[in-house]
């Protein structure tokens, strides 16, 4: 199982527009084969920050996910509507026998090469 984690901070004029973004996106995304979950979750300590995770049951599947064109939509809304340099991006893998998956940096040039791209 992999473990996807965006972390965003959305310009404050630009909340609403986002919020809609990402829940009306939720549920195509969950119907990906093989998502498991994906969740957004706002900050408590501010009106801008974001957290979208999402759980795969392998690296297939998150990669479905980031060629389907509801990933390009994500990704505008985190172009157009996200303050940029603080977009963090993350994936993990849960160890055998583990309930705490380690974080890995990997995903860190993906995410970058996707915001670039875009």
């Amino acid at each position: 199982m992999l473990i996807a984690y965006v972390a965003v901070n959305v310009l404050p004029e630009k909340r609403i527009e986002f919020e809609q973004t990402v829940l009306s996106l939720q549920q195509e995304f969950c119907m990906i084969t093989d998502c498991l979950n994906y969740n957004i979750y706002k900050g408590t300590d501010g009106n801008t920050a974001y957290f979208l995770i999402s759980e795969w049951q392998n690296q297939e599947a998150l990669e479905r996910h980031f060629q389907a064109n509801s990933f390009d939509v994500l990704q505008g809304a985190i172009n157009n509507l996200c303050e940029l340099p603080d977009v963090k991006f993350k994936i993990a893998s849960l160890l055998e026998n583990s309930q705490s998956p380690p974080t890995s940096d990997t995903g860190n040039s993906i995410m970058k090469n996707i915001i670039q791209s875009g």
